[in-house]
């Protein structure tokens, strides 16, 4: 949220420095996060009340029937989009013994939406204070495992951060 509104400041700037595509992606991600936390969870849970009241399902008119036919649709795919890219990567850091955790994911997003909105009336009370939140210490992370720091002692050395707005397409 903070992202977002530094972000939006100075729309002209956002748009010079990044181009018209660049600038409508970033502002989409930041403002479908941003969203995403606040609204995703209730709306989750609206779908399905209504897919389990039978309602979802039983439009009275035919723009009724495609509003639930795209509300279906987008419960889906909001669904696999949260479940699939957690597997990839569970598969490809070899822990695939937490796949059973997947089913855990709606509950973990309902978490995020809390955390959104306390985030966002701690912005709203609390607008220069930094809530900083410490990563990489659990015991998979890069960090915690030594793969960073061999990475980076490594004969190649560490590579140079190239600048977002910067990186070729």
């Amino acid at each position: 949220m903070q992202t977002l509104a530094v972000h939006t400041r100075s729309p002209r700037r956002l748009f010079r420095e990044l181009g018209a595509a660049r600038a409508f992606a970033a502002l989409a991600l930041m403002l479908g996060a941003a969203l995403g936390g606040l609204l995703g969870p209730a709306l989750a849970v609206w779908a399905l009340w209504r897919v389990l009241a039978g309602q979802l399902l039983a439009a009275s008119t035919v723009w009724r029937g495609v509003g639930d036919g795209l509300a279906l649709a987008l419960l889906l795919s909001g669904l696999l989009a949260i479940i699939i890219p957690v597997a990839l990567a569970l598969r490809g850091r070899g822990l695939r013994r937490l796949y059973w955790t997947l089913p855990l994911l709606p509950l973990y997003y309902c978490l995020v939406s809390i955390a959104a909105w306390a985030a966002l009336i701690d912005l709203a009370l609390r607008p220069y204070h930094w809530s900083k939140t410490e990563h990489g210490l659990a015991r998979t992370s890069a960090r915690a495992s030594g793969e960073l720091r061999d990475r980076l002692m490594s004969q190649e050395g560490p590579r140079p951060r190239q600048h977002p707005a910067r990186i070729a397409d």
